[in-house]
């Protein structure tokens, strides 16, 4: 499936947040619309002037931002850059202002939890799951529209032979709230909320004699910070539904699989090796792996299940062979039904890297790239393995 294709589908999911979504298809037409045989042209413009033609303004970059791949646009890349910094304009602004509204109303469920009415902490816990599917909505806005982003670049870029993505994601679209505030809004603001969730079940289901509540922390938020000892705390579809969590992963295709599906299917495992580069604040990287020259798009590996090993012996098998590197299982995200390949079904499995190898069986004909979550979302080409990431 193409990218335009599903992301013009998830925007239709969610009409009443639409409008805010990067509108890819109209940058796409934009890019199109540029003569086949156009020559690189300098434009009349020039420093600020150049600058303010392409509403740089708009997007709230520091003043220390390195601006160097506006400057060296020609004129058949203005009117692209100029759309697309509106559009980055436009989806920054939408999350600031969810990000805030998400904000105050958790500050303002810890102040209606106060009350011991039974009907105010009903009404307080109703408040904290819509919350929670807000909070799940609003990563997945995030996430879509920075993959947008750099998908839309690289069709600029492809038909133009230039190269102006990787200066304008490094030095414009990481430096967009919906990309460094991602983390405050899943791991922190989710966070709280999760707890409270908890503690409010807790508080309903065991009390003392004496009608006291107790209480205990609630579970650890799945992430790639807290890969190693943390299970999922609530999966999502694209945009809204939510499905809490088991204890455990005894049900992981209802949890997970967000494609419907009937029949026989072709089961494969689906690896997502992390590794965790040293120093404090070093984010976990994704192994992405690369074909011979198959250009800037990456996949994760994918592998068959041999006879007489299970799916996860499969997995630590194929990553050495194909991607030279031995790992260690370290969670089982569920079973999702793939987008593109007909009746088959992912075994989707986090792998910790123990080692890298310097030799090994596919080695020559296998580039590996490691890269932070988002960065490795916005190159993958296959949905299943996007939608697979964005659980993390």
């Amino acid at each position: 499936m193409k990218w335009g294709v599903y992301i013009s589908k998830v925007v239709k999911s969610t009409p009443e947040w639409s409008p805010y979504y990067l509108n890819y298809n109209a940058l796409k037409t934009v890019i199109e619309e540029i003569p086949a045989d156009a020559a690189p042209d300098p434009t009349k413009e020039e420093g600020e002037e150049k600058l303010k033609a392409l509403h740089v303004d708009q997007l709230g970059l520091p003043a220390t931002a390195d601006l160097e791949v506006f400057h060296a646009l020609d004129t058949r890349s203005m009117n692209f850059y100029t759309g697309l910094n509106d559009q980055v304009a436009k989806v920054s602004y939408f999350f600031t202002q969810e990000f805030n509204n998400i904000q105050q109303k958790i500050d303002n469920a810890v102040v209606a939890r106060s009350s011991q009415a039974a009907e105010s902490n009903h009404a307080t816990h109703q408040q904290l799951v819509t919350l929670q599917i807000h909070i799940e909505s609003l990563r997945d806005f995030s996430a879509n529209n920075y993959t947008s982003v750099v998908k839309i670049i690289k069709k600029h870029d492809k038909i133009l032979s230039v190269s102006t993505k990787d200066r304008y994601v490094q030095s414009i679209l990481n430096l967009q709230p919906f990309h460094t505030r991602l983390g405050d809004l899943v791991l922190g603001l989710g966070s709280r909320v999760r707890e409270m969730i908890s503690l409010e079940n807790i508080e309903s289901e065991v009390s003392s004699e004496d009608g006291t509540s107790m209480s205990s922390p609630g579970p650890s938020a799945f992430s790639l910070d807290n890969i190693r000892s943390a299970l999922p705390s609530a999966s999502s579809d694209a945009l809204g539904s939510t499905v809490p969590a088991a204890s455990t992963m005894t049900n992981s295709r209802a949890l997970n699989n967000d494609v419907a599906f009937k029949g026989k299917v072709s089961k494969l495992v689906l690896c997502v090796p992390v590794r965790y580069p040293a120093g404090p604040d070093a984010e976990p990287e994704i192994l992405i792996v690369k074909f011979g020259s198959g250009g800037e798009s990456g996949s994760l590996i994918k592998s068959t299940i041999d006879t007489g090993e299970n799916p996860e012996e499969a997995g630590i098998r194929k990553l050495k062979e194909v991607a030279g590197v031995e790992t260690t299982l370290v969670q089982k995200l569920g079973e999702f039904m793939s987008t593109s390949a007909k009746s088959t079904l992912y075994l989707a499995m986090v792998y910790q890297v123990d080692k890298e190898l310097v030799e090994w069986k596919d080695g020559s004909n296998v580039t590996r790239t490691w890269l932070p979550l988002q960065e490795a979302i916005a190159i993958l080409e296959d949905n299943t393995s996007i939608r697979i990431l964005r659980r993390l």
